[in-house]
C-alpha cells in the first residue's frame, strides 16, 4: 500500500517587507538583495528586502507584496525615482527581477496607473510563462468596460483589448486585490463584486461575480478589508465577512462553486458567533491567551 503524501509545509508571510541597507551582512548574504526569514506557522515569516531595491517613502508607498503565482514566486510593489515598480523575488534563490515599468499614459487618470491594487500576477496553464496584469477600470462605472496592461516575457508591455458583456452592474471602482486562481486572474473591490478573467487570452473575457450582501453588515472603516476579505483557501475560493451587532457580531463563509468564473456561484453561508470561535479549546487551553485578550492571528476552520 503507497505511503500517505506528506502534507504541504505553510508559512504566514507578512505582506509588508522590511528594508534594510544592502551592506548589512548579518541580513544580506552577498550578492542576493533580499531575505526570506521563515518561521512555523502560526508565527509570521516575512521578507526583507535591500534599500536599493525599494525604499519606504510615508505612510502610502511603502513596498507591499501585491500576490504571488501560486509556486513560490512573489510580486513585489516598491517606489522608485520611476515611480510604482514591480519585481518578482523568489525566497529560495534570494533573488529580485525588476520589471521595467511601463510607459505612464497620460490619457489615464493618475491612479488607474499608480495604485498597488490593479497589478497582478499569474502563470500561463503550461506553467512556461509568468504575466503581470494591470486592471483599468477608469471607463467601468460609465461603459462598463476595462482594459488590461500585460508584460511580454517581463521586457515589455502591451494593451488588451478585453470583452466585457459580462459585466452588467456598473459602480465606481475601488480596488482591494488580486488573486491568481487556477489560469484566472480576479480582481477584488471588497464593497462592489469580482473581475475574473484569462489575461493570456487573445481577448480576454471578463466575467463578474457580485459579493453576497448581508442585511447586518458593519460599517466600513477607513480600510475596506476590515471585517471582509476573499482569499484561496484549500483550492477554492471563499469570502469571509464579519457582521452582526457589534457587542455580538458573527463571523460567515461563503465559498464559489467553482474555479472557472463562468459558472461560479457562491453556495450557502457557513456561520458562527465569534464568542463560539473563542471559546473553541485551541484558544481557552493556550495559558499565553488571558481571557479578553484576542490573538494577533486566528485561523478559523469553515
Amino acid at each position: 500500500m503507497a505511503a500517505a503524501a506528506a502534507a504541504a509545509e505553510w508559512f504566514i508571510l507578512y505582506a509588508i517587507p522590511k528594508v534594510a541597507a544592502q551592506e548589512d551582512d548579518s541580513i544580506f548574504e552577498q550578492p542576493t538583495n533580499i531575505s526570506f526569514t521563515f518561521r512555523k506557522a502560526p508565527c509570521p515569516s516575512y521578507v526583507t528586502v535591500a534599500s536599493n531595491v525599494v525604499c519606504p517613502d510615508g505612510i502610502i508607498h511603502y513596498p507591499y507584496i501585491a500576490a504571488d503565482d501560486g509556486r513560490g514566486i512573489f510580486l513585489l510593489c516598491g517606489y522608485t525615482v520611476l515611480g510604482l515598480t514591480y519585481y518578482l523575488f523568489d525566497p529560495w534563490r534570494r533573488r529580485t527581477l525588476g520589471v521595467i515599468p511601463r510607459v505612464f499614459n497620460q490619457k489615464l487618470p493618475r491612479f488607474t496607473d499608480m495604485h498597488r491594487d490593479v497589478a497582478g500576477l499569474v502563470r500561463s496553464g503550461g506553467g512556461d510563462r509568468l504575466m503581470i496584469a494591470e486592471l483599468n477600470t477608469w471607463l467601468l462605472d460609465d461603459r462598463g468596460s476595462v482594459t488590461i496592461h500585460c508584460t511580454v516575457d517581463m521586457y515589455g508591455w502591451d494593451e488588451k483589448k478585453c470583452k466585457c458583456s459580462g459585466i452588467t452592474a456598473k459602480r465606481p471602482w475601488h480596488g482591494d486585490g488580486v488573486l491568481s486562481h487556477q489560469g484566472f486572474l480576479w480582481w477584488f473591490g471588497l464593497s462592489y463584486c469580482i473581475l475574473a478573467c484569462d489575461p493570456f487570452a487573445e481577448v480576454p473575457e471578463f466575467y463578474q461575480i457580485m459579493f453576497p450582501s448581508v442585511p447586518d453588515a458593519l460599517p466600513f472603516g477607513w480600510n475596506r478589508d476590515i471585517h471582509r476579505c476573499l482569499k484561496v483557501s484549500d483550492g477554492q475560493l471563499r469570502y469571509v465577512q464579519i457582521h452582526g451587532a457589534s457587542e455580538k457580531p458573527v463571523v460567515s463563509i461563503w465559498t464559489l462553486s467553482s474555479s472557472d468564473p463562468s459558472k461560479a456561484t457562491w453556495g450557502r453561508p457557513i456561520s458562527h458567533p465569534l464568542d463560539v470561535v473563542w471559546e473553541d479549546s485551541s484558544y481557552s487551553d493556550d495559558a499565553r491567551l488571558r481571557p479578553g485578550v484576542v490573538p494577533a492571528v486566528a485561523l478559523v476552520h469553515p
